[in-house]
């Protein structure tokens, strides 16, 4: 039963991923993906609506046929005041990511769309990378990573330790809003 849940599920990724405009459950509001989406996302936007896939969000690529069935558009792109106009039933722009600099959302507002945007989605994943490149200048690995590959080691030995630490020291974030609470105090020790 899972094995035929799984092989299934890939049977639509794999569909939804190839096929430049596929059209599910007519049945059901339209939704939009202009550009590329996760595969997974694209999978449960299916599971209750209607998908249809176009390469970008170029005003042009829309049909009037299609321009009528659209009521949401789920994206990562870029969304301008032209692409908008080109929707007359537009209800909805649900954008996958933290912020929505690249939707005119004056022009939205004035349309009376609605736009989402998903906050704190990788707010621990910024945390850690900011924490990351941290480490990685205070220990110097990328000098260190270079040492390694010109095989400096062979001739001079191993890389020399480094003087700076974080160890015993507190690491905060500042200024990044939700993303310093998630690791504003992590200790090494």
């Amino acid at each position: 039963m899972i094995q035929f849940f799984l092989r299934e599920r890939s049977l639509c990724l794999e569909f939804l991923h190839t096929t430049p405009t596929a059209m599910i459950m007519r049945d059901r509001p339209t939704i939009l993906i202009p550009g590329s989406l996760p595969n997974e996302a694209v999978v449960r936007i299916a599971d209750h609506f209607e998908v249809v896939r176009v390469d970008s969000t170029d005003p042009r690529l829309i049909t009037e046929e299609l321009a009528h069935r659209i009521r949401g558009i789920g994206c990562g792109a870029q969304v301008t005041s032209q692409f908008i106009d080109a929707l007359p039933n537009l209800e909805i722009i649900a954008s996958l990511g933290v912020g929505y600099d690249g939707i005119d959302v004056e022009h939205t507002s004035r349309k009376g769309v609605t736009v989402t945007n998903t906050p704190d989605v990788l707010s621990e994943e910024v945390a850690d990378t900011a924490i990351g490149l941290l480490i990685n200048v205070v220990r110097e690995l990328p000098k260190a990573e270079a040492w390694l590959r010109d095989r400096r080691w062979q001739k001079q030995g191993p890389y020399p330790p480094t003087s700076r630490t974080l160890r015993g020291r507190s690491v905060g974030i500042f200024g990044l809003e939700q993303i310093r609470f998630r690791r504003a105090h992590t200790r090494y020790s």
